[in-house]
């Protein structure tokens, strides 16, 4: 396993960009910047600068960006069918429990 230290930033216009690696200053920044500004940012600290939710992102025309996140869990858990999710539960819990939300 893999384990790679970022933070997701939300900007002043709600969109949420991923910074790779992440730092204590922005994972304790209240203050929402625009996004060219985080950007600029993170590239003078040479940081990856990444869109963290694609389907919601507004701001494309905006800056340059290193990467765009593809897979998220929690887009896709908003979109799962409760009653199917049970089931599934059920039948993965007692086979494989550590693997849970990777059934799911």
């Amino acid at each position: 396993m893999l384990f790679v230290n970022g933070n997701e930033i939300a900007t002043a216009n709600q969109d949420r960009l991923l910074v790779l690696p992440g730092g204590e200053a922005a994972a304790s920044s209240h203050v929402m910047y625009s996004i060219s500004r985080t950007i600029v940012s993170g590239k003078a600290k040479r940081a990856l600068v990444l869109v963290a939710y694609p389907q919601e992102f507004k701001s494309w025309s905006a800056g340059t960006f290193d990467g765009v996140g593809v897979y998220n869990v929690f887009t896709n858990t908003r979109r799962l069918n409760s009653i199917v999710t049970f089931f599934d539960g059920l039948w993965c819990y007692r086979s494989y429990p550590d693997l849970l939300f990777d059934f799911l």
